[in-house]
């Protein structure tokens, strides 16, 4: 109990006989201050006491003793100011797992024990200021200044204001208008929901007035419904993104400005070809469930939407004809080809579809084909490996394999179209099944000439890299659990077994100082050497050393038992698990700078831990340190882009610098998750697009 604590003493007696009597003495010094039953007594100074209570019945005397500790309360006011010296208000300062916050004066006080305490003060534009081991024996107080964080985490804020929510506009322009608040330079862009939550970008703005009205303007609307929405990044990298709204266009094509006039031969024509599509719609709806499977595979629905706006351009564009200043003969020819462009479309318009035949395996390739394979893909590297490089990589690559399964289904499928054109495809389907996550890894998908003589005569249903032509290909297969394409011809369904589909790595085979899977500019200059790389020097040294006690570990091959009267190491190893944990909750949040605080309290605690705590929490905090690389590097990633868009090349290569040694840090399944930008930005800062 602490100082002015006040406590109520009772008693509880059994085995006696007649009527109890009692006396209290608090000082244990044979005087009594109290002869009731029940007893309230304040202790106003720290310090340890003894309470002695007698109870006597009829015939005898019985006692007891109970210590009371009393612990002494020390006031701690904690100050807050910034680097300049002056009061910062409204800090929220934690101490003791007490949150309080600075009041106007700048100070919070709290009322503690003896004891070693954390202190936290947060406040926003401001550094974390973060202590685990504040020593508390005496009144104390505590001055701190919080450093200004000079960067921004904030994502700028953007309003839509016209059109209007569900607005109808009865012309074939629109003008979006919107403003955007942010602190530093921002670039903003268009999107626009073309198909099926796939967002495109009409137009861009550099550097737009912020608190002001800026437009966008789109021309040559057809009648539909129209998604937009507007997306702005700034200066740090923060994207901010408005509400996505919808307007509507509606533009009466038969209308002049002399009036309305008669529907034309050519608008029943294709009105008539519209129709056959919606009806087609419904007979699709009676496909068995192999047919179903090819309807969606080959995303028939999404043609004949397709088919359906182009025809309604078509129409608009003969409407117009009468409009554009032509002669007879330059009216016909335009005619003429917008006729042909229908009959074009018609050839790409499925009317109906069967499967004559199907087949549906699961197969595992052979050492030989992982071997042919891996060398080929290897050799597509432009890079010269050793003999022991190779072999160990390929050794690598065929026990990868048993993380995967391929079911292949495969069928053979006649199409008729609207033109009344009849083709058989060979369709080709495989879906995957891997045991672990797939980041930092691809698939290598060989296809025999016996199938196809290159990859021209193949149709993809997705994004790959050609290998060789002959086909081989690579296939990202982040968050992919199947591939298809076909070929316009009938295949025997025996030869579909003769494709392969290998697992491999995402990278190249490292050698030396080569970073693997990302080719790297060399001799940047401008920034190289910055604060923010005094920074990554540091944590490269702390996780070399995290390492090193690991090996250790490993080496010793034998597990300590916990020194359970080590508290201290106990509260520390607990505290770490808990910052791990808020880290990550904060990375979730994009509170990037909030997580890296906890990152730094962790290693503070780290070096404290005997050896055997250590390597419980060591690979959690490796992890950790990856994912906060990671976050980093598409945070530079941005910067670089937005200064690369704003001429700012000095910017850019500066943060390029800083990229490459974070990357070289992280391990392969992170480094997948961002080559691809990596290697644009590479390209964007070697070639003449940056001024």
């Amino acid at each position: 109990m602490n100082e002015g604590d006040t406590v109520k003493f009772t008693s509880t007696v059994t085995g006696y006989t007649g009527t109890l009597s009692y006396k209290w003495d608090f000082g244990n010094d044979g005087s009594i201050e109290s002869t009731s039953t029940e007893v309230t007594k304040t202790y106003n100074n720290n310090g340890t006491y003894t309470v002695n209570l007698t109870v006597t019945d009829n015939t005898y005397s019985a006692s007891d003793l109970e210590t009371i500790i009393v612990k002494k309360l020390f006031n701690v006011t904690i100050t807050v100011k910034n680097d300049s010296g002056n009061i910062v208000t409204d800090a929220d300062v934690e101490f003791n797992n007490i949150h309080k916050n600075a009041s106007d004066d700048g100070k919070a006080s709290f009322l503690v024990n003896s004891g070693t305490y954390e202190l936290r003060v947060k406040k926003s534009s401001y550094i974390t200021y973060y202590n685990n081991s504040v020593e508390i024996n005496s009144n104390k107080d505590i001055e701190l200044k919080l450093k200004y964080d000079e960067n921004d985490y904030e994502n700028p804020k953007i309003t839509l204001i016209t059109p209007d929510q569900n607005q109808k506009i009865s012309t074939d322009s629109v003008k979006i208008t919107y403003k955007v608040e942010d602190d530093s330079e921002v670039n903003c862009s268009l999107q626009l929901n073309e198909y099926l939550n796939s967002w495109v970008e009409k137009g861009t703005h550099e550097n737009p007035e912020k608190n002001k009205e800026n437009s966008f303007t789109l021309l040559g609307l057809n009648s539909g419904e129209y998604k937009y929405k507007v997306k702005c990044t700034d200066r740090y990298g923060n994207i901010g993104f408005s509400d996505i709204r919808i307007f509507y266009v509606e533009i009466n094509s038969l209308s002049s400005s002399a009036g309305t006039a008669e529907m034309t031969k050519q608008d029943e024509d294709i009105n008539s070809i519209i129709d056959k599509i919606n009806g087609l719609l419904t007979e699709f709806e009676k496909l068995d469930k192999e047919e179903r499977e090819v309807f969606e595979t080959l995303e028939i629905q999404k043609k004949l939407d397709n088919a359906k706006t182009e025809l309604s351009r078509f129409k608009r564009d003969l409407n117009n004809l009468i409009w554009r200043n032509l002669n007879e003969t330059e009216l016909k020819e335009a005619e003429i080809d917008i006729y042909d462009q229908i009959e074009n479309l018609k050839d790409e318009i499925p009317t109906s579809l069967s499967v004559i035949d199907s087949t549906e395996f699961v197969a595992y390739p052979k050492d030989e084909d992982i071997e042919n394979i891996t060398i080929t893909y290897l050799n597509s590297k432009n890079s010269k490996y050793s003999k022991k490089q190779e072999k160990s990589f390929i050794e690598g690559i065929k026990e990868l394999q048993s993380l995967l399964t391929v079911t292949t289904k495969a069928k053979v499928v006649e199409i008729s179209y609207l033109s009344n054109k009849k083709e058989k495809i060979t369709l080709i389907e495989k879906e995957l099944k891997i045991n672990e996550s797939s980041n930092g890894l691809s698939l290598v998908e060989y296809i025999p000439k016996e199938i196809a003589k290159d990859t021209s005569e193949i149709e993809f249903l997705f994004d790959y890299e050609t290998i060789l032509n002959d086909p081989l290909i690579s296939i990202n297969i982040k968050g992919l659990d199947k591939f298809a394409y076909y070929l316009r011809k009938e295949i025997k369904l025996e030869d579909i077994k003769k494709t392969k589909s290998v697992l491999i790595t995402g990278g190249e085979i490292p050698k030396g100082n080569q970073i693997t899977g990302f080719g790297i500019l060399t001799n940047l200059k401008s920034g190289f050497i910055s604060s923010d790389n005094t920074r990554i020097l540091i944590e490269v040294l702390i996780i070399i050393i995290l390492s090193l006690v690991y090996i250790g570990y490993s080496i010793k091959g034998t597990k300590t038992k916990y020194y359970f009267g080590d508290r201290k190491s106990l509260k520390n190893l607990k505290e770490i698990k808990r910052f791990i944990e808020s880290a990550k909750s904060e990375l979730d949040n994009h509170n990037y700078h909030e997580a890296k605080s906890f990152y730094r309290n962790i290693n503070l605690i780290f070096k404290n831990l005997p050896q055997d705590m250590k390597k419980e929490v060591y690979k959690n905090i490796v992890t950790l340190s990856h994912k906060l690389d990671l976050f980093y590097i598409n945070k530079l990633l941005d910067r670089a882009e937005f200064s690369i868009q704003n001429k700012n090349k000095e910017v850019a290569i500066s943060a390029y610098n800083e990229i490459t040694g974070l990357y070289k840090r992280v391990p392969l399944e992170y480094k997948s998750l961002v080559l691809e930008k990596c290697n644009k930005l590479r390209q964007s800062l070697s070639g003449k697009n940056v001024n």
